[in-house]
Order: C-alpha cells, then sequence, then structure tokens
C-alpha cells in the first residue's frame, strides 16, 4: 500500500484546503515547531483509526466553524482509494477512482465495511501493532516518556450534544411539556430521514472538492508563472524612468569611449609633466663661477695676452740670436689665446645651454597642466548630456547604472521565458476551458455546502439528531408516554468516532511491547522469525551507537542487556543517556520493521523522533531510513535540515 496524498480542512492550524503528495519512496516534510508537521502525521493516522486519534484537539478547527475534514488517497495495487473521515459531522466514506470515468465512486460509508476494507484489502494492522511500529512521534520515547507508551493518543472523552447538556441524563426534562416534546421528536425524525439525502450530498461534495483540487494542479504552474509575470511587468513599471535602454546603453558606451580617451590623453600628459618635473628635480641651476671652462679660458687667454703685452720687453732682455726661438714661443702664446677665448665660449654656451634646458622643462610643465585642463573641459563637455541622465535615473555610478540596466534585461529575458512557458501551458491544458470549469465547481460545492447546512434540523448535526431523538424518547418513556423508537437501519448508521478505547493487549514498556508485538506477528506468520529480528537488531545496534555496544540479550525475564563493544560487558538502559536509550529503542524498531515489511509493505512515519540525536546518529538514521524506503514508503516530518538531502521528495511546512 501506497499513500499518495492527504487534503485536510479545518483540522488544527490548517482552516483552508490544504494538500500534501507524497512519493513512493522517501518523503521528507520539513519544517519549524508549531508548522503543522504533527498535524499531518496524526491526520494519517485519525483517517485511518478514527475512534482513537479523532478526539485529538488537533482534529477540531481551532476556528471553531465550518468543516474539520481529512482525505486520505492511497493505492493497492492498481486499484486507487480515498478515505473521507468529517470530524465535524462524526461521518466517513469509502471511494475507488474509476479511471474510465476520471472520478472517485462510494464504495461505502459502513463503518464496519470500512474497517474491514482497511484489514483485509489494504492489509493494515489494528492501531496497536500501527502505532507501535510503523509510527513514531518525539512524546512517546524512552528518552520523553521513560514510564512507558501508555497514552500513546489522548484518551478518548465522552462526546456531548448540545441537547444532552441541557437535559443533564436521565430524572432531567420533567419541566418540558410532553406534547412540545412530542413534536419536537416528529420533526427531528422527519429531517433525520434526509439522511441519504445528506449522505450523498456529501459524497458529491468530496467528488466535487476531489475535482477542485485536481484542477487547481493542473492550473498550478501556470498561476505561479502569471503571478510572476505580474511582479516583473510591476518592476518594469517601476523601472519606466529609463526609458529607452538600447538608447541609454549607447550613450554610456559613447560615455565609456569618452572616459577611455580621455584617461588615455590624460596618462599620456601627465607622463610628460612627470618626466619634466623629475628633470627639473635632478638638474641644478649653472653658476658661471663653478664652470669648469670658463675660468680656466679666462685665465689662459689672459695670461697669454699679458705675455704678448710683454713682448717687446722680454725681447730687448734676450740676445738676437734668440729671436726665432721668441717668434716661435709667441706664436704659441697667440694660439693660447684662441685656446682660452674658445675655452671661454664654450663655457658661456654651457651656461645658456642649462638655462634654456631648465627653462624648457619649466614650459613643459606649464604646457601640460594647461592640456590636463583642456582634456577634462572637452571631456566634461563631450559627457554632459549623459551625466544629466545618470542623475535624472539616480544613478551615482556607471556600475550602479550598469547594474540596473543588467537587472532590467535579466527580467527582460525571464519575462520572455516565462510568456514562452506560459503560452505552452495554456495551449497543452486548455487554461480557461479548466479556469471556467473551476469557477463552476467550485460554485457546485458552495451549492452543495449551503444545502448541506440547511437540511440540519434545529441547528444539528446527523450524530447530533440521533443523540437527541434518543434523549426525547428515553424522557418521554420516563413519563409513561408510549413512542415507537427509532430505527434509522443499518444504510445509514454510523459509528460514532472516539469509542473508550480497550485495555492494551500488550506491555506499557517500550522494548517490551515491540517484543510482544514481533511474537504475536510471528504467530500469526505476519512476519520473519524472532531469530533474524535478533540479529537485525544487534546490526542496528553497532550501527547507531558507533560500535560503542555490539549486541544484545534477552533474558527469559524479559530484561533486556546491551553488551559493550569494547569489553562486552552488560550495560542495562537505567545506565544509558536518553539519547542512547532512543538509539537502542528504534534499533529494535527498524530491526522490527524490516521483518514486517518483508511480508507486506506499509507506509512508516516519522514525526521528528530523532531530535535528541548528534549529527552522526542522526546521519546514520538518515541512510537507514532512505534503505528502508527502497522497500516501503516512508514519511518523516523533521525540523531537522539535514533530512531533506536524501528525500526523494521533499516540501516545507510554513
Amino acid at each position: 500500500m501506497i499513500l499518495l496524498d492527504l487534503v485536510i480542512v479545518g483540522v488544527g492550524r490548517f482552516a483552508q484546503p490544504t494538500r500534501f503528495s507524497f512519493h513512493k519512496g522517501y518523503t521528507v516534510v520539513f519544517g519549524l515547531n508549531e508548522t503543522g508537521k504533527t498535524t499531518v502525521a496524526r491526520a494519517v493516522m485519525a483517517v485511518f483509526y478514527p475512534d482513537v486519534y479523532s478526539r485529538a484537539p488537533d482534529f477540531i478547527n481551532w476556528q471553531l466553524t465550518g468543516t474539520s475534514r481529512a482525505y486520505v488517497t492511497v493505492k493497492e495495487g492498481n486499484d486507487v482509494y480515498r478515505l473521507t473521515r468529517d470530524f465535524s459531522q462524526k461521518l466517513s466514506n469509502l471511494a475507488r477512482y474509476i479511471p474510465d470515468k476520471k472520478t472517485f465512486a462510494l464504495v461505502t460509508k459502513d463503518e464496519k465495511e470500512i474497517s474491514g476494507f482497511l484489514t483485509e484489502k489494504l492489509g493494515l494492522f489494528d492501531e496497536e501493532i500501527c502505532s507501535s511500529v510503523f509510527y513514531s512521534d518525539f512524546l512517546h520515547l524512552p528518552s520523553t516518556n521513560p514510564f512507558g507508551v501508555t497514552g500513546l493518543v489522548p484518551r478518548p472523552i465522552p462526546s456531548v450534544s448540545p441537547a444532552a447538556s441541557e437535559s443533564g441524563g436521565s430524572g432531567e426534562g420533567d419541566d418540558e411539556d410532553p406534547d412540545s416534546l412530542k413534536e419536537r421528536l416528529e420533526t427531528l425524525k422527519e429531517e433525520i430521514t434526509r439522511g441519504k439525502e445528506i449522505d450523498q450530498i456529501q459524497v458529491d461534495l468530496d467528488e466535487l472538492s476531489a475535482k477542485v483540487y485536481e484542477i487547481q494542479s493542473k492550473l498550478k504552474e501556470v498561476r505561479e508563472i502569471e503571478a510572476k509575470l505580474g511582479e516583473i511587468n510591476a518592476f518594469f513599471d517601476r523601472s519606466k524612468a529609463l526609458g529607452d535602454i538600447d538608447g541609454v546603453k549607447g550613450r554610456m558606451d559613447r560615455y565609456l569611449e569618452s572616459e577611455r580617451r580621455k584617461d588615455a590623453h590624460l596618462n599620456e600628459v601627465k607622463s610628460r609633466r612627470g618626466q619634466a618635473e623629475a628633470e627639473l628635480a635632478n638638474t641644478a641651476l649653472p653658476s658661471l663661477k663653478d664652470n669648469k671652462f670658463l675660468v680656466p679660458g679666462g685665465g689662459i687667454a689672459l695670461g697669454c695676452i699679458v705675455l704678448t703685452i710683454l713682448r717687446p720687453t722680454i725681447a730687448d732682455f734676450m740676445p738676437s740670436t734668440y729671436e726665432k726661438i721668441i717668434n716661435l714661443i709667441f706664436t704659441a702664446v697667440n694660439l693660447g689665446i684662441l685656446v682660452g677665448l674658445g675655452l671661454i665660449a664654450w663655457g658661456v654656451w654651457q651656461f645658456i645651454n642649462a638655462q634654456n634646458r631648465i627653462q624648457g622643462f619649466r614650459s613643459t610643465v606649464g604646457e601640460a597642466d594647461t592640456d590636463i585642463r583642456q582634456i577634462q573641459g572637452k571631456f566634461e563637455s563631450e559627457t554632459k548630456d549623459f551625466r544629466d541622465i545618470m542623475r535624472t535615473l539616480g544613478a551615482n555610478s556607471v556600475e550602479e547604472l550598469k547594474a540596473r540596466l543588467a537587472g532590467v534585461e535579466q527580467m527582460g529575458g525571464k519575462r520572455m521565458a516565462l510568456e514562452q512557458r506560459h503560452q505552452q501551458l495554456v495551449k497543452e491544458h486548455n487554461v480557461e476551458a479548466l479556469i471556467r470549469e473551476e469557477a463552476a465547481a467550485k460554485k457546485k460545492v458552495e451549492d452543495l455546502e449551503s444545502k448541506l447546512e440547511s437540511l440540519g434540523a434545529l441547528g444539528y448535526t446527523h450524530q447530533e439528531m440521533k443523540e437527541e431523538i434518543k434523549r426525547i424518547e428515553k424522557i418521554l418513556k420516563q413519563k409513561g408516554i408510549a413512542v415507537t423508537p427509532f430505527n434509522e437501519g443499518k444504510g445509514t448508521a454510523t459509528k460514532g468516532f472516539g469509542q473508550d478505547q480497550k485495555p492494551s493487549r500488550f506491555p506499557g514498556d517500550h522494548f517490551s511491547r515491540l517484543i510482544a508485538v514481533a511474537t504475536e506477528l510471528v504467530q500469526k506468520g505476519r512476519m520473519e522469525p524472532l531469530s533474524e529480528l535478533q540479529k537485525n537488531f544487534d546490526k542496528y545496534i553497532q550501527v547507531l551507537s558507533n560500535n560503542n555496544y555490539a549486541r544484545s540479550s534477552i533474558s527469559k525475564e524479559g530484561v533486556i542487556k546491551f553488551m559493550r563493544g569494547d569489553n562486552l560487558m552488560r550495560v542495562g538502559l537505567e545506565s544509558m543517556s536518553p539519547a542512547a536509550k532512543d538509539s537502542m529503542y528504534f534499533s529494535l524498531k527498524f530491526a522490527l520493521i524490516g521483518s514486517i515489511i518483508s511480508k507486506k509493505a506499509l507506509p512508516i512515519i516519522f514525526d521528528d523522533p530523532f531530535l535528541l540525536f548528534d549529527d552522526k546518529r542522526l546521519a546514520a538514521v538518515l541512510t537507514i531510513l532512505k534503505e528502508i524506503s527502497a522497500k516501503t514508503q516512508v514519511i518523516h516530518l523533521t525540523s531537522k535540515q539535514a533530512a531533506v538531502k536524501g528525500a526523494d521528495l521533499s516540501f516545507q511546512t510554513k
């Protein structure tokens, strides 16, 4: 058997119809506390076992108005069935899906027949075995409920109809007029005979509700796309100030090109200026007195001139025989004058050249400053329009404008893809026809709900009318007035949900209870021998204890001891931490599940029972759940984000 989906309305926090679909393998329902995970888990159990679970507070609409109802769709082989439990009306029905007609047809509304179907056709165990083996929650573990599993669900509280609460039981009602009571009784009997009509309306209502859900599931993607398109169009409305996107992009490209040219020119001018400034810094101002050519040249020239002036005097002192020598000497002196004058000229030229070079560097720096101002002015003039656009659009930088343009383009691409997908879906599903069909079905649902509400006599439900009839008959009988007892007949008889629970046939202790369940199922041939259970029990002990424990031993008195992995010392549960106790408990439960599902695969529900497990132990549990899901369906409701990773299907409650 596989759970296909659950639909709940008016149950706990789910006031509106809410559908939960499940995978045939491993489904993870992730959600924080108080998001309805436990309501989902208990709703499934309430549909299968209404006499035990439907009294829980979760199954009464928190607003105390309207309907509290749950639907579970299951698949057994090739057949699909839908079980409906109406907790507010205390009614139920079983329907089978007819593929040719694409609708559910009523099979029965009789509780005994439904219970027989669950046991014989679907192979469900009774509630005690199912709650012990196939359902786990965080409230009934060795760590959280150390004294046992008694009270797995709240004890039923006998229902009190409005009329019963008024009379208070036997001996009351004496102040009521017998004729009024008889008239009231006849009115109720007339109204309750409409039970078949009410039942048929409820069947029609269930079918129409299912049809609405199916249509909405087909329209879900279309409506999600339409909602996204609405958000995108609103974004474009906010982006209208951008105007022509291509025009803005063209201006931005020209601005960036101008900025690139400006930067290139500025870098060139600044480089030239920097070189001139460096040369100025490294060039000292020239000085004539320090010139290495001017002073020596002046000295040579002056000395030679003096010698030339003194030549007659020198010639008078020299003999005539030295005239040639004197001429040769003064020829050299004349040449010295020329050399000295040449050195003076070279020194002067160097001085002037140095002055000119320094002035050239200074001119270069001045020209560079002028060029920088001109380049910047030209850029400011060229880009004024674009900078005005940026101010108008509220962009403080080109990067910010680029990001906005990129966002608009990205949204444009997304809008185009969504529009194409929307057109495809509209064509595939004939959306217009589906919308008309949905509106018509919703209108019929409203009409049927109004009609159903109008059929309740004196504002009572079907079940409350029967209780009121019995109460009046009892009062009239006490008054000695003969009345014909009302017998509604099997066709509309309905077993009231929430009858008193029978004492459990299994022990209350967690481990003893699982062992007793295993013993009974082995005797009935519903699971593998206990030797296989013991072997798998020890395997899971090692995995979930990280090999801190090796195996277990069970005495004739049913006392379980666990042997440590290092020294095989026997350890009792009383000396273990809460998390270790839960690990041992789930080791036995996983072994028991494996032994049972080898004979019959049934869904398993875990309602966040691994809260105390550390990351390593939780990872081991998730691996085990994934392995089990290969053989049967596993539904894991959890507040641990890590559980989502290995799921075949996951969704979040909010």
